[in-house]
């Protein structure tokens, strides 16, 4: 399992060379991500990754990727998806591109463990891992065939989502129980 040495967190884009190849930078402020290429100076952090646009309604690029019933949805550049599980009856899947960075709600209301969950595998690659940072009370995951496998109840989870080659790679940003 691959783990990431280096989790930075800051306002705006870093201004510092990345202490490791791979490291992540979470603009907080701008709410972007950057995977460092290098460790020489503040240029080797590169470009954000790609988190969409906030124009369009709906779609490719919109503001949210709505994930509310069984099936195959495709990741397009939205800044945020949001998996209901109280309407995904049984399975729901997201693939996602090799480099990509967007957040994601879980939720489900008076819901007790039940087997619906929200599959998150990659479109047109193989995730060859996929990592969870800490524990949380209510989202249980697994990583299997190339796809990790999210299950929540009984309140809301948010994760930043970060995929980087065939890595895919959730940071908790906060999870409120009902």
């Amino acid at each position: 399992m691959a783990t990431i040495e280096h989790l930075i967190k800051g306002e705006g884009a870093p201004t510092m060379a990345p202490p490791a190849v791979g490291a992540h930078y979470i603009d907080t402020t701008g709410r972007k991500t950057y995977i460092a290429t290098g460790r020489e100076s503040a240029a080797d952090w590169g470009e954000p990754l790609a988190t969409g646009t906030t124009s369009g309604g709906g779609g490719g690029g919109g503001v949210l990727l709505e994930i509310s019933s069984d099936g195959v949805r495709q990741y397009a550049g939205e800044p945020m998806a949001q998996a209901s599980f109280n309407r995904i009856p049984e399975e729901a899947i997201l693939e996602v591109p090799d480099t990509c960075a967007f957040d994601l709600l879980l939720g489900g209301v008076n819901m007790a463990p039940d087997g619906r969950h929200l599959l998150i595998r990659g479109l047109g690659i193989v995730l060859s891992d996929g990592w969870v940072a800490g524990e949380s009370t209510l989202v249980t995951h697994s990583f299997a065939d190339g796809a990790l496998r999210l299950e929540a109840w009984n309140g809301e989870a948010m994760y930043r989502v970060v995929v980087s080659g065939q890595f895919l790679s959730l940071y908790p940003l906060g999870e409120w129980p009902f």
